[in-house]
């Protein structure tokens, strides 16, 4: 049996990982796709996110060896505010948030000294998740130069309504 710390943080690196934002956006969010550009966009989230499910059961496994189950949260209620936006709209907001979350994981696994298979599957899905990363800024390049959809109305006159 594992040291009830090593366990702890490999569970928050679960849980980071299990609340990501592009697991959001496929799985709840309802994302919707107007142009050949989302299309890409949401191929590209969708391939991500299947990574993502590899990189999470490599680490349930790891649990699961231990007979540890892990804590399932929910989603953060910052996400809903992306619900129904177009996948080009939300390139900007995946990058920002994927950047952040990985700067946590990476900062958690600092914990799993003296385990090393907890250690390479983090490893493993740091790398997985950062060749992802870098991908968006050639998307964010590509994206049309128009103005999104999604964005607010500005001056708006009440007989517009």
């Amino acid at each position: 049996m594992k040291d009830a710390a090593l366990l702890n943080s490999l569970e928050t690196i679960f849980n980071l990982e299990s609340r990501s934002f592009v697991r959001y956006i496929v799985e709840a969010s309802n994302s919707t796709i107007r142009t050949d550009f989302d299309t890409k966009v949401a191929a590209f989230a969708e391939a991500w996110y299947r990574d993502t499910q590899g990189n999470l059961g490599t680490v349930q496994r790891l649990m699961e060896k231990e007979d540890y189950i892990p804590r399932t949260g929910t989603w953060p209620l910052v996400f809903a505010q992306y619900n129904f936006l177009t996948y080009s709209y939300l390139l900007d907001d995946l990058q920002s948030r994927m950047s952040s979350l990985m700067d946590e994981i990476e900062s958690e696994s600092a914990n799993l000294t003296g385990w090393p298979a907890a250690q390479a599957a983090v490893t493993a899905l740091l790398t997985s998740e950062r060749a992802h990363l870098d991908k968006i800024d050639g998307l964010i390049a590509e994206r049309p130069k128009d103005k999104p959809d999604d964005e607010p109305r500005r001056k708006v006159s009440a007989n517009f309504w």
